[in-house]
């Protein structure tokens, strides 16, 4: 959606979508590239499908800061729900292949597929005060990057 700017979304509603392998994603929301600063509040990702394969581009939203790992994005107050990622290494809500994300007052729930993941040692998510419908060592899938609570 983004490459190269900031990109700041309210109220908006992204649901039954789907992507196939190759396509970076679900609902899908990737933003790539120049996007610190965006933000994306009382937003609704419900029922998206990342379709099969690996990839860390996929999930219904994506913030990777290609050219600066220390880009940040906010997600406030919203909805994850029923999103599915067939990836093995990507969420079906939030994944963050680089940069930094703070998620605030976000529900999650009805996954298939980790709810938050983390690809790159660079990147951080930093969660207050989400609910999940899981554990957090099934929510959160970070090989390599941190994934931690405020």
């Amino acid at each position: 959606l983004a490459r190269i700017s900031a990109l700041a979304v309210r109220d908006a509603v992204f649901v039954d979508n789907r992507s196939k392998l190759g396509h970076n994603g679900g609902a899908h929301v990737c933003l790539r590239g120049h996007v610190s600063g965006s933000s994306f509040t009382n937003c609704v990702f419900a029922g998206n499908v990342s379709e099969g394969g690996k990839s860390a581009l996929s999930g219904a939203l994506v913030f990777n800061s290609t050219w600066d790992p220390k880009g940040w994005c906010e997600v406030v107050n919203c909805t994850f729900s029923n999103n599915v990622n067939q990836a093995k290494d990507a969420a079906a809500g939030l994944t963050v292949p680089r940069g930094q994300v703070r998620a605030v007052g976000c529900v999650f729930a009805g996954s298939v597929g980790a709810d938050i993941s983390v690809a790159s040692k660079d990147s951080v998510v930093v969660v207050k005060g989400c609910s999940f419908d899981r554990s957090d060592s099934e929510a959160f899938s970070s090989p390599v990057g941190e994934i931690r609570r405020e």
